[in-house]
């Protein structure tokens, strides 16, 4: 049987009053809870203090009584809140091994100050542990005390509010640690000794991070900040400022016997001032740099940022805009410091801008960079970059767009008592620097050594003194007893007076197996490499041999490639000095007081007025080996007859031999008016050719039709000899005297000994030899003119009462003239003499 349904419908005030009731008490615990959290932001906003905070209830003192009551009772981790500035009387606070306490004011900012006893800590922590939050501990002004001292493993954490005022030291670590964050200061302290802001010692550690401070401490002696010794740790990180302190040694930071500093991560030494390391000071202690920041510290003395003499590692961050007397951004003494990367820049001092080594100081760099930094001393200013009288080793990094007042705007190294020296490697670069004298790199007393791909580019040394040496050396300048090694690298585009590549001045050498001098530019002598002296008996020296090269230098006056005012030895088949150019000896010139012997190796495709190839006025010239003069050019100047496409020489003291396999091949004298010497031109001096040496090929031209003289050897002055089988062969002049040109009554040609003049050319007179104005020559001992050919005089040409002497074998045989006769020779003018 089916029953119909039934639907209630009224109300039931039973459930409905249950419903409510639930309602209500739910609504009663929400407002609870958001009563407790409410309350939680007010406390906290007006006294700092969190209710929920190490799960304990904060105990507010308002006095000593108070405050000595709170610490001694505390069990567990305790906040100790200040309501009041508390003057403590009798004793310092002490915090024992058992207790874990938090000191904080009941208002946020402007804290409530615990003030200490004279002469006794304001704080001392026995092996307990000690949390800042937002007081400021400090002493009466006038009284001599600590602020905090840490000892028996005791622990101290400074989250915020200050640590000032204090005179003997704001924290004093001897037997604990220490850390250092968030808001925390440590500012306006003092010390009698050491470390004014914080002393850390006995293998005690110190961290800082955050942007935490210390600021305007000072110390009578080590460490205006920070002052750690004896195996203890320092770390900044992260924000952290150690400012404006002041000390004897270390006005920011000192570290010494065994302890350590590690600085990274945005961390800042800045504006500190001492007599000696103006930032950080190391006494054989280790500092570690990753990243951050020194800078704007001042040294009175030395070590404007840093001074290391201990272990000092560089692999990050910035040294800038420091100065001191030596050293403006680090003074290295002792042990060593290693710049792995990082900047070192803008920095000041009168000598060593950015760095300065001492004689017992070693500095590697194998990256980064010495940049911008300046040597300021009027008198001495030395070492833009780095002054070194120690050891320095560069591997790789820059020292860039650095200044020196006088000597070495890149690099100074000298010596002071041992041996200094500079090795110069890897793909390390020294460029664009400046200085009166060695924009590069000076070297003085020491030794230098480059090598590998490394490059010294783009340097100027800026003096110019008229009536001395003083001055040059764009690249690199090598000066008494100074020692400089070439076997790899490349000197190219630097400017100078005097020695655009590199100039050696007095007892200095240069000795280069390898790499290149190229693109260097002097405005006076010297394009490539300037050799000079102060005193004749004092000369110095270079030798080139290998795959040396030096080459598209440039001097406005003398010696494109090399300028020789001492001694040059170049030898080794490979070695070359090619594309130069100057007025006066596109390739080499050799002074009256400078000796140039040439063993092998080469000299091609130089540029000159005169001596296209090699310059020699009134000084020595050797040629022997497998010596070559190959492709160079004099082009003369407008108005003034030039010459010596290979060789020229002038003056009566002036002396030239060439024997052996050595070769004068395919020069050129080429001018708009009379020019002559395709191979040689003399004007002066002695020549003297023996053995299997030969001058082939060369050519002497000129734009006006005849006026080129001597395709082989134009002898304007001085006397030249043949011997020994020596050979002038298939030269040309497009005047006279295809292979020699004799002119002037002081000219003469000794020929002798199977020498042979053959095969050339003139296409006026003098096939062979063309002799005029009273000049004289002897044939004999089987010498012999053959094969030449001339418009006259195939053979020879005399006239203007010149002097010819034929005797013992001597013959001129196949000789042909091509217009005016005189096959063999031709002789005009009755005052002329044949014999």
């Amino acid at each position: 049987m089916n029953h119909p349904i039934t639907l209630n419908l009224k109300p039931n005030p039973k459930n409905q009053l249950q419903k409510l009731s639930h309602k209500n008490t739910a609504f009663k615990f929400i407002s609870i809870i958001f009563t407790l959290v409410l309350l939680s932001s007010l406390i906290y906003a007006f006294n700092g203090i969190s209710p929920f905070a190490l799960g304990a209830e904060p105990i507010l003192v308002g006095d000593e009584a108070e405050l000595r009551s709170a610490v001694t009772s505390a069990v567990e981790p305790t906040i100790i809140v200040l309501t009041a500035d508390i003057t403590l009387t009798g004793s310092a606070l002490e915090i024992m091994t058992d207790k874990d306490i938090t000191l904080k004011s009941d208002k946020p900012e402007d804290f409530w100050k615990l003030i200490g006893v004279a002469d006794k800590d304001t704080i001392t922590v026995f092996g307990g542990k000690l949390t800042l939050d937002g007081i400021i501990v400090t002493h009466t002004e006038g009284t001599y005390s600590r602020g905090i001292t840490v000892q028996d493993g005791g622990e101290l954490f400074m989250v915020d509010g200050e640590i000032s005022g204090n005179a003997n030291s704001g924290v004093y670590i001897i037997g604990g640690t220490f850390e250092m964050s968030g808001n925390a200061k440590i500012v306006n302290n003092a010390a009698g000794f050491d470390g004014g802001g914080v002393f850390v010692n006995f293998g005690c550690s110190f961290v800082m991070s955050g942007d935490a401070l210390i600021a305007n401490n000072i110390a009578a002696f080590d460490g205006g900040g920070v002052s750690v010794n004896y195996d203890s740790t320092f770390t900044m990180t992260e924000n952290a400022r150690v400012v404006d302190n002041t000390a004897d040694r270390g006005g920011g930071v000192f570290v010494s016997y065994g302890a350590s500093f590690t600085i990274s991560d945005n961390a800042e030494v800045v504006d500190n001032t001492a007599y000696a390391g103006g930032g950080v000071y190391s006494l054989n202690g280790v500092i570690t740099m990753l990243d951050g920041v020194i800078s704007g510290n001042e040294a009175t003395q030395d070590g404007g940022g840093v001074y290391s003499r201990g272990t000092f590692s560089m692999s990050g961050g910035m040294i800038d805009s420091n100065s001191a007397v030596l050293g403006g951004g680090v003074f290295v003494t002792g042990e060593s410091f290693d710049m792995l990367d990082g900047v070192i820049s803008g920095n000041e001092a009168s000598d060593g801008g950015g760095v300065f080594v001492e004689s017992v100081g070693s500095f590697s760099m194998s990256d980064g960079m010495i940049a911008g930094n300046t040597a300021s001393n009027s008198l001495s200013g030395y070492g833009g970059g780095v002054a070194n009288y120690g050891s320095f080793s560069m591997t790789g990094g820059m020292i860039v767009d650095n200044t020196a007042s006088r000597l070495g705007g890149g690099v100074y190294t000298g010596q002071k008592s041992d041996s200094s020296t500079f090795t110069l490697t890897g793909d390390g670069v020294i460029s664009d620097n400046t200085a009166l004298t060695g924009g590069g790199v000076y070297v003085n007393n020491a030794r230098f050594e480059l090598s590998d791909n490394a490059k010294i580019t783009g340097n100027k040394a800026t003096a110019f003194d008229s009536g001395s040496d003083i001055g040059g050396g764009g690249g690199v300048f090598v000066s008494a007893n100074g020692v400089f090694e070439m076997s790899g690298g490349l000197v190219n585009d630097n400017t100078a007076v005097d020695g655009g590549g590199v100039s050696v001045l007095y007892t200095g050498s240069f000795s280069m197996t390898g790499g290149m001098i190229v693109d260097n530019t002097a405005t006076r002598n010297g394009g490539g490499v300037y050799l000079h002296h102060l005193i004749a008996d004092f000369l110095g020296t270079f030798t080139m041999s290998g795959n040396a090269v030096v080459s598209d230098n440039i001097a406005s006056v003398s010696g494109g490639g090399v300028y020789v005012r001492g001694k040059f030895t170049m030898s080794g088949e490979n070695a070359m000095i090619t594309h130069n150019e100057a007025n006066d000896g596109g390739g080499v010139y050799v002074t009256a007081t400078g000796s140039f012997e040439m063993v092998g190796g080469s000299i091609s495709d130089n540029t000159a007025n005169n001596g296209g190839g090699v310059y020699n006025s009134g000084g020595r010239l050797s040629l022997s080996g497998d010596a070559v003069i190959v492709g160079n050019t004099a082009v003369g100047r407008d108005g003034y007859v030039g010459g010596g496409g290979g060789v020229y020489m002038s003056g009566s003291g002036a002396s030239f031999e060439m024997f052996g396999d050595a070769v004068i091949v395919g020069n050129t004298a080429s001018s708009t008016i009379v020019n002559s010497g395709g191979g040689v031109y003399m004007s002066g001096g002695i020549f003297e050719m023996f053995g299997d040496a030969v001058i082939v090929g060369n050519t002497a031209i000129s734009d006006i039709n005849e006026g080129g003289f001597g395709g082989g050897i134009s002898v304007r002055g001085g006397a030249f000899k043949m011997s020994e089988h020596a050979k002038i062969v298939d030269n040309t002049a497009s005047g006279g005297g295809g292979g020699v040109y004799l002119l002037n009554s002081g000219s003469s040609f000794e020929m002798s000994d199977n020498a042979m003049v053959a095969d050339n050319t003139a296409h006026g007179y003098g096939g062979g030899v063309h002799m005029t104005v009273a000049s004289s020559f002897e044939m004999f001992g089987d010498a012999v003119i053959v094969g030449n050919t001339a418009g006259g005089g195939g053979g020879m040409y005399m006239a203007s009462v010149s002097s010819f002497k034929m005797f013992d074998h001597a013959k001129i045989i196949d000789n042909y003239a091509s217009a005016a006769g005189g096959g063999g020779v031709f002789l005009t003018s009755s005052g002329s003499s044949f014999n």
